[in-house]
Formats: C-alpha cells, structure tokens, sequence
C-alpha cells in the first residue's frame, strides 16, 4: 500500500492533458492502469522462489535493467519510468500533430505487449502484490 499514491499518480497523469482527445486519454489512461497490474504482479516474484523475471527478448520481461529476482523499489522505479516515459511519448506525438492513425498505433501496441506480459505473469501463478 505504500506506493499507492505513487501509483495513482501515474494513473491520473493523462487526466491533466488538455490536449488528449477522449479516445486518446481512454488508451493512455488503459496502459497505465495495466502497468499498475504489472507492477503488482512483478512484485509477487519474490513470493515465488522459482519464478524470476524475465528477459526483454525472451518473455517482455525487464531482467537485464531490474534484475532476475529485483527488489521492491527495482520494480516499482522501474516501471514508474515506464510509465512516465509512455506518457511523455504519448505527449509528445500529440502535442507535435503525429497523425492520428500513429498515436492509436503506439497505443494499441504498447497496451497489448503490456497486456501480453500481464497474461503471461498470470499463467506463470504470480498474483497483484501490492
């Protein structure tokens, strides 16, 4: 629960961008809130001696930046990061006019490699550890 504030606040980012359209606030708002599952999952690994986090190449995972067996404030700074840096894009693409049909891309792609790694997280056992 001590990162909760934290956590919101990532989620809440994209609220405060007058630039976003509705459906562009919807996605950014979606991969948060999948990151914050992530997050959660991530921190169930140290629950789960034989489980360690996995390789970007291998299974999306972030090993070779938080480590195998990363430790709590790892995960979280870690994908707080994420976070920020998919909103900053997000922002950036916006606020430069991309086309349209680019920014639903980035999203669509980036919500289902999050997603992706959320199911993959859930059949390897590792439950939302807050």
């Amino acid at each position: 629960m001590k990162y909760s504030i934290l956590l919101l606040a990532f989620i809440a980012l994209p609220c405060n961008a007058s630039q976003f359209s509705k459906a562009e606030a919807t996605e950014e708002i979606a991969f948060q809130i999948l990151n914050v599952i992530d997050i959660g999952q991530t921190l169930d690994i140290k629950h789960h001696p034989n489980i360690h986090e996995g390789r970007l190449f291998e299974s999306g995972g972030s090993a070779e930046i938080i480590g195998e067996h990363p430790s709590d404030a790892q995960v979280v700074g870690w994908l707080a990061v994420e976070g920020a840096a998919h909103y900053a894009i997000s922002r950036y693409m916006i606020r430069h006019d991309a086309p349209k049909w680019l920014v639903h891309a980035w999203q669509a792609v980036t919500i289902g490699m999050k997603a992706n790694c959320i199911q993959s997280n859930y059949h390897l056992g590792l439950k939302i550890s807050f």
